[in-house]
């Protein structure tokens, strides 16, 4: 198996991807080259494991914006470096935006455009990494927390953080932000009536691709049976508790009222 990094340069001119190639030519490099977009996107198809893709805006059948956007339907993962002419930094800058990683300067720098492969491929592991860690976690975090908004929402935005962090569809993201900020807020309000001598007790489990989240406040505890089901006044009952039950895959608490248990699997 090759140690290679697999490098894909599009570029409309021959002389561009030649001085390129042999600017990497050698035992670190694999180059492969296109003429335009399509012919990207066809080799992008062949080659799952492609490291770094350099990318000129300006050409022809497919130019570097249609392939940006096409790209992200076959491996949305590979870094691209788009290589603009300094009086084109507004069309990089635009590129960045359809998902670009950087830009590398033309006419080329060979010095900046190492730096910029570089950076591209430790972007590339870290990408590696947040699509495969997941799986393989088991992560516990326990949290002893006073009755304060203000360390509350840092504790929600915390765990709002660490999920983007594994590219987590969005839509689960805030699914999973929305059941635990409301979890918090009824602890405050509701279990410990804002008394700010009690505390709120948090657990956070990752366990293989499940998130498993404990809210426990000091509070009495309270009939939650009413809670536990789609009944259509739910909402009049508890917004909160509604917004929890949609959001995570199950929700149970604890006998006497006090403690929720949410789960959610956050993979396929």
């Amino acid at each position: 198996m090759s140690d290679k990094k697999k490098i894909l340069i599009l570029d409309d001119y021959k002389n561009i991807r030649d001085l390129v190639k042999e600017f990497l030519s050698g035992d670190e490099y694999e180059v492969l080259e296109g003429k335009n977009g399509k012919e990207g996107l066809d080799i992008l198809k062949k080659n799952s494991d492609l490291d770094v893709i350099l990318l000129d805006l300006n050409m022809p059948e497919m130019n570097g914006f249609e392939f940006l956007d096409h790209r992200k339907e076959i491996n949305p993962d590979v870094p691209v470096v788009v290589m603009s002419a300094y009086d084109q930094s507004e069309p990089a800058f635009k590129a960045i935006e359809k998902g670009a990683f950087t830009f590398s300067p033309k006419p080329i720098d060979f010095q900046d455009l190492q730096k910029v492969i570089l950076k591209a491929l430790d972007f590339r592991k870290l990408q590696f990494a947040k699509s495969t860690l997941l799986s393989f976690m088991n992560q516990e975090t326990f949290f002893e927390l006073p009755s304060s908004p203000e360390i509350l929402n840092g504790t929600t935005a915390m765990l709002k953080s660490q999920l983007q962090f594994f590219k987590l569809q969005p839509e689960n993201v805030e699914m999973i932000y929305s059941a635990f900020y409301n979890a918090l807020n009824n602890a405050y309000e509701h279990g410990n009536k804002k008394d700010t001598t009690k505390k709120i007790f948090v657990k956070i489990l990752f366990t293989r691709g499940d998130i498993t989240i404990h809210v426990k406040d000091e509070g009495q505890g309270f009939d939650y049976s009413q809670y536990l089901n789609s009944d259509t006044d739910m909402i009049t009952k508890s917004k909160g508790m509604l917004l929890i039950n949609f959001s995570m895959d199950e929700v149970k608490f604890n006998d006497s009222g006090n403690e929720i248990i949410m789960h959610k699997k956050l993979m396929a």
